[in-house]
């Protein structure tokens, strides 16, 4: 501040004292001495405006003050007890204003910097490269600060395309001894199981990470000064750790190329342990989000199935976005399908983060009238959860079931002996739509990995509860029973 302020005292002084004839650096506005100046503090910083105005003799031409900001207090020279303008009064309104209209200033030229540093790259000092060039580089690949003396593989397919189509310099950087982003799996095997932060371009994370948001519907003014400084880039060798089971979350992670493994390991009776989730996550996906949004710590082990590179979003950054935008937090996580797989009976004892990863994993179809869901010799792949409307499954031999919203069906008659696996298996009914009906349809194998449960047993069990808990059904035989009770009620 102190420096700002003799800048633009300096200019009064200079500009006045010139000779009138000769062309003044400044416009007519520095010429010009204010009729108040307002500083944005309270005592200390008012101490300094009284300091620098007394070096050039302009204390008693130009009167200032101190805006206090928490309790819009004035501060003036010589005085310990601030001035209270009454609050709606206009003059309160107008020294907000002006204060409000030298943060927007501030803001907006320093913004304006930040963004000229993060679009810049080392493309920019390559000659021959202009600006279109640089944006068909920069998609190709994230890891152009990742240049390096030795030789790359010629066998990366964006570079040659790009060699081929493109006249560019011979000492480009394109060249084959400028950059390497490929992985040579003949590396040393010792560098598999550790995350290493790389020296890649963090204008381009942020650039990704920015779009994202974007697409979720927040505006790019509003998230690029939380999350500036606020994104890394890093990438795993195969089998390298990410981050492991229950350890704090500090970071979200977009994953931008390659592919992860997630898996959590329970505890089950005795001193066993045993594998209570798995599922693999691709490019493009958010790795952490829901055990930040519902556990704070991580509630799986998550390595690298092959080489990855991602964009590493620190956690509190993240945390400040939630808080300013409620409604980012449908974007990140299925909330609307979480708040209805809670009422199904199989997934009503679930954790929140796996929910979550349930209902990723769910797609809804919707059903027309008498439309099949799935016939009798089909392949028993799917498990089915009627969301709402109704379903009829109908057997061989005539019988028949209607089951209504939150029942499930696709299981079969008797347990397996791997639940995941039913290739050889056949649902041995029809499923069709009693009239227009919506329906969340899983991969069997898939469900069973998210929640480690068999929905054969899971169904037989309900069942065998339900039957126990209506006493009106006693008198029926046990076909008309199960039929009663909605033999598939998941």
């Amino acid at each position: 501040m102190r420096e700002m302020l003799r800048r633009r005292f300096r200019r009064i002084i200079e500009d006045n004292d010139s000779d009138p004839g000769k062309k003044n650096r400044s416009d007519e506005s520095w010429r010009m001495v204010p009729d108040l100046v307002i500083v944005d503090g309270g005592k200390g910083q008012l101490g300094i405006a009284v300091e620098v105005l007394g070096e050039f003799e302009l204390l008693d031409r130009i009167p200032v003050v101190g805006l206090a900001k928490r309790e819009e207090e004035i501060f003036r020279p010589g005085e310990s007890k601030p001035l209270w303008l009454k609050r709606g009064s206009p003059a309160l309104h107008l020294v907000q204003r002006i204060r409000d209209e030298a943060h927007r200033f501030a803001i907006t030229y320093h913004r304006n910097l930040r963004r000229k540093e993060q679009t810049r790259s080392k493309l920019d000092d390559v000659p021959g490269i202009g600006p279109a060039r640089r944006k068909a580089l920069l998609t190709y690949s994230a890891a152009i600060s990742n240049a390096s003396g030795k030789p790359r593989s010629t066998t990366s397919w964006p570079y040659r395309a790009w060699i081929a189509g493109q006249r560019l310099p011979s000492r480009s950087i394109c060249s084959p001894t400028v950059m390497d982003i490929s992985y040579d799996e003949s590396q040393d095997e010792s560098q598999a199981g550790s995350a290493a932060e790389v020296a890649a371009d963090p204008a381009v994370a942020l650039a990704q990470v920015i779009a994202l948001m974007i697409q979720w519907g927040l505006r790019r003014d509003d998230v690029e000064h939380i999350l500036y400084g606020a994104v890394t880039v890093g990438e795993l060798r195969p089998r390298a750790i990410l981050y492991e089971q229950d350890a704090p979350v500090t970071h979200v992670y977009l994953l931008t190329s390659g592919s992860l493994y997630q898996d959590r390991i329970s505890a089950a009776a005795g001193s066993r342990r045993r594998v209570s989730l798995r599922r693999e996550v691709g490019a493009g996906q958010l790795v952490g989000a829901y055990d930040l949004l519902y556990g704070r710590k991580h509630s799986t082990r998550t390595r690298a199935v092959e080489f990855c590179r991602y964009a590493a979003i620190d956690a509190t950054a993240l945390e400040r976005l939630l808080y300013a935008f409620p409604e980012l937090r449908k974007r990140i996580a299925p909330v609307d399908v979480m708040g209805r797989l809670r009422t199904v009976p199989l997934f009503r004892n679930l954790e929140l983060t796996t929910l979550a990863y349930v209902a990723e994993a769910a797609r809804q179809v919707h059903l027309q009238p008498d439309e099949a869901v799935y016939a009798e010799d089909a392949i028993a792949d799917h498990i089915f959860i009627v969301n709402q409307g109704q379903i009829r499954l109908t057997w061989p031999d005539g019988a028949a079931m209607w089951l209504g919203n939150g029942m499930g069906f696709g299981v079969l008659n008797a347990p397996l002996p791997d639940p995941a696996h039913a290739e050889d298996e056949r649902y041995g009914h029809w499923a069709h739509a009693v009239g227009e009906a919506d329906v969340f349809v899983w991969p069997r194998l898939t469900l069973v990995e998210l929640t480690n449960v068999d929905p054969e047993r899971a169904e037989r069990d309900l069942r065998d509860r339900r039957i126990e808990a209506i006493d009106a059904t006693a008198p029926l035989p046990a076909s008309r029973r199960n039929s009663a009770t909605g033999c598939s009620a998941i």
